[in-house]
């Protein structure tokens, strides 16, 4: 992965997204990326320039897989 390479992890995209943000927002029941990227030191609470987060994107699509990873 390239995060093993010196990327940042909470890099950003045009919308402010970042890496953790995109995995849960793609992850249709899989949390393997998610856990990884926090494992990594992603930060779960980052907002958007929408003002949302990757822990509150979670809650607000209301999957217990994700859900459930965010609230530990």
């Amino acid at each position: 992965m390239l995060i093993t390479r010196g990327a940042k992890v909470d890099s950003i995209d045009r919308n402010g997204n970042t890496p953790l943000w995109v995995a849960v927002f793609r992850a249709e029941g899989e949390t393997t990326l998610i856990d990884y990227l926090l494992s990594c030191g992603a930060d779960a609470n980052r907002e958007n320039l929408h003002g949302v987060s990757p822990a509150s994107l979670a809650l607000t699509i209301s999957n217990y897989d994700y859900s459930k990873v965010f609230a530990e």
